[in-house]
C-alpha cells in the first residue's frame, strides 16, 4: 500500500501514513457529517508532537 503525504495542522510539517486497510483509502483531517463509516488514526507529528487525528473513508463510488 502507498503512503500519503500529509501536513500537521498546527505547524504544517509533512510526515507521511499509511491507509490503515485496502478498503479505507481515502484521509480527511474532520469527521464528515453526517459521520458515517471510518477508521480514527492519530499520528504525532516529528517536528512539534502535536497528535493529528487522521480519519479514513471509503472512496465513494464514481458514476
Amino acid at each position: 500500500m502507498s503512503s500519503i503525504a500529509l501536513g500537521c495542522l498546527k505547524c504544517g510539517s509533512s510526515y507521511e501514513v499509511i491507509p490503515p486497510d485496502g478498503v479505507y483509502t481515502e484521509a480527511h483531517s474532520k469527521p464528515n457529517d453526517p459521520p458515517g463509516d471510518f477508521v480514527e488514526m492519530k499520528k504525532e507529528c516529528f517536528s512539534c508532537k502535536n497528535k493529528n487525528t487522521i480519519y479514513w473513508y471509503k472512496p465513494e463510488a464514481k458514476q
